[in-house]
């Protein structure tokens, strides 16, 4: 090679080391850049802010107190600290509900926003504002201004995904509460996709097989309120018991769906010294998490602390200075689908039937313009009847079905979580609860001096047919809507039981006979609860949260019982397997191997018998998700097939001949290595949206995934994405031992030392957060 050769390459190597360098350079400080952009995110924790004209400062978890002399400063206080931790999460809550995901997130997004399009969900929450009454208006403005105050204040500092999006934060309105409100609602409420899997087995199954499958009552139900009796699951007519066939002659392979384990445990315990109340609601999880954690004080003798949600004013679950109160999902069903009779030219519908005359009316329209990112505008077109909007969906085939539900019902939505946090007694509560009219839930009441008691929020649907089926839309339009005041209450004070212990106990158990039924859950959790309240020993704040992460399954360890009873070992290595089972005290957490064999052994148990059920009746044409068998009461048709020796035989099978195959088929499983320990399979799975969506940077985003010792239908719920959102014991007798833990943290901000503080603490289940740092500050002393 010459010199000149040489000379080349010797620049060349100086030009791309110098254009290394630079690149080095250009990614420290982008990366630096970033780091401190990420930083600058939402509130800083190591002084005090004055929002609004209120002072707050920040506990060791990231978790305010708000304080000034008025609720008006304190709730836009409140706006201010939720719109610093959880503007990201706001924001997408009320763009779901408004149907305006796909302005940013395009295509994908845009089915989503049909559908609230289609339901007019922002033309709802718009009318509702306008019409709610003068008071929780007021609160719920300013409210919005704390919010507005925070977007105004830190227009680079609202969140990390703004920045990535390339997009900012719209100002806050009353209307977007409600939005978050309906949001809420529906994940509480929604139950027409349930109608559509019972009404395809409704369709080709007989009357008795269809309530054997589908249930009304558990056998371990006792309900709170009394009315029309309703039977325990029966077994079909002899006439209708299937042929008696080799356990293996049918194998479908049917996929068997639990709906999705949304509920809560609440309950309240007192003796003649102690007064508490315990709650863990169960819903999807999410990050960041969906409560808030607050305390808001105007006084030490007028405050009130507990779990908010971001986008609501006030406290949805809490305690202020005369008592505490805890919710729970109802199972109250007030989603209907309508089966809409149309004109040949789709331009009317049959809105009544008059002594013998059909009277006709024009369909409403409306339609709406959706912005979508990286591509054109779509325009949804609305339909909707007087009962509620039109769907089309693939799953409802060619027929016309309105939804029926209540949040869609003019005058239904409403606010009044201050006024909750002002009540002073069981009357000024009731009188609040009696406008809590969205959604319906179980709350849980017990104040300082140990009175406690239980009330249904919600309004009280009057029908002609049941709504657990789809129905003609004339026969299956309400009759009516009852107010709030009269729904189902019960009050238990002191002197009912002096100097004893008593509880109350909501699990999402059937809390009344209903003659058209309800989407009541198991009866598994209340009843375990039921059982450890009522020991009769003194209970400390320990012993509440150690019930919560209780995993004691009567349900599993009954199956297994069972098992052992009935299967023929044909070897040792069944032998043994049943010796084990024998020894089972029936808890996940002890022995999660044995626990992960019988919940096994439950699910093949059910689908070994339901394969049998759509052999015969011809309920095999190709799954799709609206034809799975889906069913919340499935355990009570299980457990009297279990306590009822011989009673297999409707399905043509012996116990002796299920039991052995279903043993079989574990121990087959396990020496395949096909049995993951259900810990490790049921580990954390909710993560941040943009976790799985943005290469590299993703990983900032995500969480720990942890294994999890709960499971469905334990007093401990867990479940990969749903279960308990947050753990909270209050001390009546004694505030200051009160306690609180989130699944993550606080902050919704990837750069906060609260993104995620909490989540070994919640893994573990060992250690719990006080939730008044300072007693003496919010006049606390032992009840007299």
């Amino acid at each position: 090679m010459d010199n000149q050769g040489r000379r080349s390459r010797s620049r060349l190597r100086t030009v791309l080391r110098g254009l290394f360098l630079l690149l080095l350079v250009l990614v420290g400080a982008l990366g630096l850049g970033g780091y401190v952009l990420t930083k600058r995110q939402g509130l800083r924790y190591e002084a005090q802010v004055t929002p609004a004209g209120a002072r707050v400062s920040f506990d060791g978890h990231g978790i305010p107190t708000a304080e000034a002399p008025d609720w008006s400063t304190l709730l836009r206080a409140q706006g201010y600290l939720h719109a610093g931790e959880r503007l990201w999460q706001m924001d997408l809550m009320r763009r779901q509900g408004a149907g305006r995901l796909s302005e940013w997130f395009g295509e994908a997004a845009f089915p989503s926003d049909e559908r609230r399009h289609q339901e007019d969900w922002e033309g709802v929450a718009s009318r509702a504002a306008e019409s709610l009454p003068p008071g929780e208006r007021r609160e719920c403005e300013d409210y919005a201004e704390g919010v507005n105050q925070f977007i105004r204040e830190h227009r680079w500092g609202a969140g990390i995904e703004y920045v990535l999006l390339g997009v900012q934060p719209e100002p806050w309105r009353c209307q977007d509460s409600l939005l978050v409100l309906m949001s809420v609602a529906e994940a509480l409420s929604a139950e027409s996709f349930q109608d559509i899997r019972r009404n395809y087995y409704h369709q080709r199954l007989p009357e008795d097989w269809e309530r054997f499958l589908y249930p009304d009552v558990h056998p371990w139900n006792h309900p709170l309120f009394e009315g029309d009796s309703q039977p325990l699951p029966s077994l079909p007519e002899p006439g209708n018991y299937l042929p008696a066939t080799p356990i293996d002659a049918v194998q479908l392979g049917s996929r068997v769906e639990r709906p999705s384990p949304i509920g809560s445990n609440g309950w309240t315990w007192r003796d003649g010294t102690s007064a508490f109340l315990a709650n863990d609601p169960h819903l999807e999880q999410s990050v960041p998490q969906l409560w808030y954690a607050i305390r808001l004080k105007r006084s030490p003798e007028d405050w009130v602390v507990g779990a908010s949600i971001p986008g609501l004013p006030g406290v949805v679950l809490g305690m202020n200075p005369h008592f505490a109160w805890g919710v729970t999902s109802l199972g109250e069903d007030i989603d209907d689908l309508l089966v809409e009779k149309l004109s040949p030219d789709g331009a009317s519908y049959l809105a009544e039937v008059v002594e013998g005359r059909e009277v006709w009316r024009p369909l409403q329209r409306k339609d709406s313009r959706v912005k979508v990112r990286g591509g054109e505008e779509r325009t949804v077109h609305g339909l909707a009847t007087h009962r509620g909007p039109l769907l089309r969906r693939p799953e409802l085939g060619d027929q016309a079905y309105s939804r029926q539900w209540l949040p869609l019902k003019e005058g239904t939505l409403r606010l009044p979580l201050l006024a909750l946090a002002q009540a002073r007694d069981w009357q000024s509560f009731n009188t609040v609860m009696d406008g809590f009219t969205v959604p319906a839930v179980n709350v849980l009441w017990i104040d300082r001096q140990g009175n406690m008691g239980y009330r249904a929020t919600g309004l009280t649907v009057e029908r002609r047919s049941t709504g657990l089926l789809p129905q003609p839309a004339v026969a299956g339009e309400w009759k009516g809507i009852r107010p709030g005041s009269e729904r189902p209450r019960l009050y238990r004070p002191v002197a009912t039981s002096p100097g004893t212990s008593d509880a109350l106990v909501s699990a999402n158990q059937r809390v009344w006979p209903d003659r058209f039924g309800a989407y009541w859950g198991s009866d598994e959790r209340a009843d375990r609860i039921q059982t450890l309240l009522g020991t009769g020993a003194a209970l400390s704040p320990t012993d509440m949260e150690r019930m919560q992460l209780d995993t004691y399954s009567r349900y599993h360890h009954e199956l297994a019982r069972w098992m052992v009873k009935h299967a023929r070992p044909r070897n040792d290595a069944e032998r043994a397997l049943l010796t084990q089972w024998r020894g089972w005290d029936g808890s996940a957490e002890h022995a999660p191997a044995t626990f992960t064999e019988v919940a096994f052994a439950e699910r093949q148990f059910v689908t070994l018998l339901l394969d049998r059920v759509r052999a015969r009746y011809q309920l095999t044409a190709e799954e799709r998700s609206q034809t799975r068998y889906s069913a919340y009461l499935q355990s009570a048709w299980v457990l009297t097939l279990l306590e009822n020796e011989g009673s297999l035989r409707v399905f043509g099978l012996t116990d002796d001949a299920l039991a052995t195959a279903l043993l079989d088929r574990v121990l087959q499983s396990r020496e395949a290595g096909k049995l993951q320990p259900y810990p490790e399979k049921n580990a954390w799975g909710a993560q941040h949206p943009f976790a799985e969506e943005i290469p590299v940077l993703g990983d900032l985003f995500r969480v720990e995934s942890f294994p999890q010792v709960g499971y469905e239908g334990l007093v401990r719920v867990e479940t990969p994405v749903y279960g308990a959102t947050v753990r909270l014991v209050w001390d009546l007798a004694h505030p200051e031992r009160s306690t609180w833990l989130f699944p993550t943290g606080q902050s919704g901000h990837i750069g906060s030392p609260h993104f995620r503080s909490m989540q070994r603490d919640w893994a573990g289940g060992t250690t719990r957060a006080p939730v008044f740092e300072e007693p003496s500050a919010w006049g606390l002393s032992r009840a007299k």
